[in-house]
């Protein structure tokens, strides 16, 4: 994350706070793997690695005592698929990471009853602060979950020392907890 130095905007009416900063790999990252999707992800492949792994100790041993070649052959297998099922997880997170991180920097305007967000020269769209909206707070990250399968990442350290446990206990007082 790199703040972009911009100072915080309070000349509009009270209770307006405005910051900038730029969304960074990190970041991305450690929004992902304290998500619900990719922690299944996680959970999956633990399991799938056990799994693996009792079938390295099975053929190991069934290769050392009776000196088959082909408990060598599938001992070997299944370790590299241990490899195989990481590989692809983190490789999944790293590429939507990729995806995500589009390098321009994110405007957010924080009001009493609404979060205005303006990405670049696309049209800013509004986070209400009714209630409606999720917010999970994760490795120093407010995640709004703003509709099924959208969710806006908001590093702390991106909100000036002074306003930063302000906007952090506004925003949390007026969205829903993420209930597990």
């Amino acid at each position: 994350m790199k703040n972009t130095g911009t100072t915080p905007q309070n000349d509009g009416p009270a209770g307006e706070v405005e910051f900038s900063y730029t969304l960074s790999a990190d970041d991305v990252f450690n929004a992902l793997k304290t998500s619900r999707i990719y922690r299944k992800n996680f959970i999956k492949a633990i399991v799938e690695s056990g799994v693996l792994a009792g079938l390295v100790v099975l053929f190991g041993v069934w290769w050392i005592v009776w000196d088959d070649g082909n408990a060598m052959i599938f001992c070997i297998a299944c370790a590299c698929l241990i490899g195989l099922v990481w590989a692809a997880v983190l490789f999944s997170v790293r590429s939507t990471c990729n995806k995500m991180v589009t390098g321009q920097e994110i405007t957010m305007l924080l009001r009493e009853h609404t979060i205005s967000v303006c990405t670049g020269e696309a049209a800013p769209w509004e986070i209400p602060l009714d209630g409606s909206v999720i917010c999970e707070e994760k490795n120093k990250l407010l995640i709004l979950h703003t509709g099924k399968a959208e969710w806006m990442i908001l590093p702390l350290r991106s909100i000036p020392e002074g306003l930063r446990q302000t906007v952090r206990s506004q925003i949390l007082h007026k969205t829903k907890r993420l209930e597990k």
